[in-house]
């Protein structure tokens, strides 16, 4: 026999929990002192307090709780039970950081708004050689999803430039063609200027024209949250004196400051008429 505080212990609930499941009928003390009103219990009742536990967890109250233990309900049923319960917890809980995200992403907008700390430039910037991997998949792809293809492209080109003994020419980049739906065409591009260079697919070359673009350099982490917002900011600078931006921007990776990563975010823009 176990005093109500042990058996509290064992099973990993408080002493109150017990006190209400004896008073409900869920779970009687297996004795009570007479003289003291001490209440203990029996090791064979922990399969009954997890039971209760596990109904609890899945947000039955009390009553309906009694109801399907007095219909013994077995430790399969309770596993299916329990399972539903934590898909249905894992769909919220990734829906609750997907809005996360979001707020956090929303939040970096409206701080860069008045942001007076950016460096911004206008720049001619030439036409540039590149061997590049671009997306071909049938849907666009998110700020949020490309990782995989990043990480992907980079190994190819790589690995295609180690074997051809050529050295990239300029800072590796980013640049992208927009769909209709929102979602982004990534391609990964490395500069490689005029040598000679037979590749195979999925990596192709290919002449990005000149473009002018303002530019801003971003020190710190090299995903969406951090420079997305950066974009915003920059058109409404390119509109501030007198131009327009003109398709996705173009995200250079120049160097590490600190462990952290340093790029020039190029958005190119045409003179306002």
């Amino acid at each position: 026999m176990f005093t109500i505080g042990a058996f509290a212990r064992l099973a990993g609930v408080s002493v109150r929990t017990l006190r209400l499941y004896d008073q409900n009928g869920l779970l009687p003390a297996a004795a009570i002192d007479a003289d003291t009103g001490y209440r203990s219990y029996q090791a064979r009742q922990l399969p009954r307090l997890h039971r209760i536990l596990a109904l609890k967890d899945l947000g039955l109250p009390l009553g309906k709780i009694a109801s399907l233990l007095d219909h013994d309900v077995n430790a399969e049923r309770l596993r299916v039970l329990l399972g539903d319960k934590r898909l249905d917890i894992e769909a919220r809980m990734a829906e609750d950081q997907a809005r996360l995200a979001r707020i956090e992403y929303r939040l970096r907008c409206i701080q860069l708004e008045d942001d007076m700390s950016l460096d911004m430039v206008m720049k001619q910037i030439p036409p540039v050689r590149v061997a590049q991997v671009r997306w071909t998949g049938e849907h666009g792809l998110t700020f949020f999803g490309m990782e995989e293809f990043l990480l992907d492209s980079f190994s190819k080109i790589g690995s295609a430039l180690d074997a051809a003994h050529l050295k990239p020419v300029g800072p590796w980049f980013l640049h992208y063609r927009d769909r209709d739906d929102s979602t982004l065409d990534p391609s990964v591009a490395c500069p490689i200027g005029d040598e000679p260079f037979t590749p195979l697919e999925p990596i192709e070359v290919a002449v990005l024209p000149a473009i002018h673009a303002v530019t801003a350099i971003h020190r710190g982490a090299a995903d969406h949250d951090a420079i997305g917002p950066l974009y915003g900011r920059m058109a409404r600078y390119a509109e501030e004196h007198g131009y327009r931006a003109a398709g996705p921007g173009r995200d250079h990776f120049v160097g590490s400051d600190a462990g952290h990563a340093v790029m020039e975010i190029q958005l190119p823009v045409t003179v306002d008429d």
